[in-house]
Parts: structure tokens; C-alpha cells; sequence
């Protein structure tokens, strides 16, 4: 099975089998999103209750990755749930995601996990999968349009781009 197809069969099974309104990174502007097949990914906790996409911040995440060669590279959440996640995801909902996602993991083989705010770090390292994979933090977008630190994101991204070129991580499969 293709790539593409394996991830739509992904979402079809996911929208089936989860409650409540779920959020996949749509392709937009040259961006891939939750289609991207590249080497790395960038792993958010979850979607907010956005009601429209894209937002001021979906716009800073988009624009960095496609300036800095990221385009391909495949955006996600853990939960893909709408929801707040101010205290962080709750157990259950990480494990009725903890199939999805490594079926993620297994159709892309990442070599590079990117987790995108503190959120998206605490509950990777509670699921405690994809441990081989090299990990990295950096700001969550929101967080850097909503402040003002959109110069620090951008400065996280570029450097995620040089470790990626450094250790030869291709940005498509």
C-alpha cells in the first residue's frame, strides 16, 4: 500500500474508532501536513478548538517549514481530538490514541521526532514509544505567534533543518 493511501486508511479508521471532533494537518501553501512522508516530523500535543484553519499560528508553522525546506516533512498530533490540553492529555486519551499513532510511526518511519511544545514532549515521554527515533523540542507555534517570539520558532525550525541536513535526513522518503 502507498504511503498516501495507508495515511488516508489511517484517518478513515481513526474517525471511525474515536470520540469526538478530530483534526488532521490539511496541505496548504506547498506544505504536506499530516500527508507529508518526509524523514522528519513535527509532533504537537493536539488540536485546539480552532474552528478555521489556517490561523495566525498555523500560518507561522507553515511558513517556517516551507522556507527552511520542511515541506515535506510530516506534521501531527498525538491525540488528534480537539480539545484544551492547558493540564496536558489525559491518560485514557493517550492510550486510545497509542494504536493510531504507531501505526503513524510504522507507516512513515520517521528518523527524526520534532516535539512542538512541552505538551507534546511530557506525553511522548508517557507513552514511552518510538524510543530509537532521535527526538527534539522546540516552541510550540501558538505559543510563539500568540507572545511575540515568532523570530525564536523560526530560529528552532532552521536549526531543526541543519540537524536534519548534518545526519543526512532526508526530508521525503
Amino acid at each position: 500500500m502507498q504511503t498516501r493511501d495507508a495515511l488516508k486508511q489511517l484517518q478513515k479508521d481513526m474517525r471511525r474508532e474515536l470520540d469526538g471532533e478530530l483534526f488532521f494537518f490539511p496541505e496548504a501553501d506547498g506544505v504536506k501536513g499530516f500527508y507529508g512522508d518526509g524523514k522528519v516530523w513535527f509532533i504537537a500535543p493536539k488540536p485546539s478548538l480552532q474552528s478555521e484553519f489556517p490561523t495566525r499560528h498555523d500560518e507561522l508553522l507553515y511558513g517556517t517549514l516551507k522556507e527552511y525546506g520542511l515541506a515535506n516533512a510530516h506534521i501531527t498530533d498525538i491525540s488528534k481530538i480537539q480539545g484544551k490540553a492547558d493540564n496536558g492529555i489525559p491518560e485514557e486519551e493517550l492510550e486510545q490514541n497509542r494504536p493510531f499513532l504507531e501505526r503513524e510511526i510504522e507507516i512513515l518511519q520517521p528518523e527524526l521526532l520534532v516535539t512542538v511544545g512541552n505538551g507534546a514532549k511530557t506525553a511522548l515521554e508517557k507513552l514511552d514509544i518510538a524510543l530509537i527515533i532521535e527526538r527534539n523540542h522546540i516552541r510550540h507555534y501558538s505559543w510563539a505567534s500568540r507572545w511575540g517570539h515568532e523570530e525564536e520558532f523560526e530560529d528552532d525550525v532552521a536549526q531543526i533543518a541543519e540537524i536534519a541536513k548534518a545526519r543526512e535526513i532526508h526530508h521525503t522518503c
